[in-house]
């Protein structure tokens, strides 16, 4: 009797085990709520990375100027991603002394080969913008320079008058210390930009 009660007792318990393994395997993925609601979830995600939007910046035409970061008008602040810089977009379009940010030297006595300039803020934030001398002239610093010493021998110049004048060549005779190179960029859009400006989330 207490053979036939063990014997029970076995294949009770492998009955067990065989119902637990069968429902293990139906509780997949394609079967389960919880599963599926994770998966819908995940092409949710998948969706957003494929269409992203982004706050953007256009002008009062429409044309697109680059990412918004901050400010507005005075100046405005934008994230150009061909150049993976920051650009401040002065509020009066011109060649006012003020909109100027940097000063480029050269070693040549005609304005000619690499532009060096002082850097106009801290080193960490130099190297992450555009910076302009006047419209149609802008630059970037390299990173991973450092600083130097040279003769210099000549400059842009500018007259900064609130007109469109033209930008001459300087003859300097001097040494300049903390000069770094600057390596010259376009911008994807042309200044003066018409301004209002716009932000549009798109």
């Amino acid at each position: 009797m207490k053979s036939h009660n063990n014997i029970i007792l076995i294949l009770g318990l492998f009955l067990s085990l065989l119902f637990i393994f069968v429902g293990s395997v139906k509780a997949s993925p394609s079967n389960n709520p919880i599963f599926a609601t994770i998966e819908q979830v995940q092409q949710m995600i998948n969706n957003a990375n494929n269409n992203p939007k982004t706050l953007k910046v256009f002008d009062t035409n429409g044309h697109e100027l680059g990412l918004y970061v901050g400010g507005f008008n005075n100046p405005t602040m934008i994230f150009i991603q061909s150049l993976n810089r920051v650009y401040n977009i002065p509020e009066i379009q011109g060649n006012g002394a003020s909109q100027s940010q940097v000063a480029p030297f050269f070693t040549s006595t005609d304005c000619s080969g690499t532009p060096y300039s002082s850097l106009p803020g801290n080193l960490n934030s130099a190297v992450n913008e555009v910076y302009r001398y006047v419209p149609g002239y802008y630059y970037i610093f390299t990173r991973n320079v450092t600083p130097r010493t040279l003769d210099v021998k000549s400059s842009l110049y500018d007259s900064f008058s609130t007109t469109d004048t033209p930008v001459t060549c300087e003859s300097r005779n001097e040494t300049r210390s903390g000069l770094y190179p600057l390596l010259p960029v376009t911008l994807p859009f042309t200044e003066p930009v018409s301004f209002p400006l716009q932000l549009k989330y798109k």
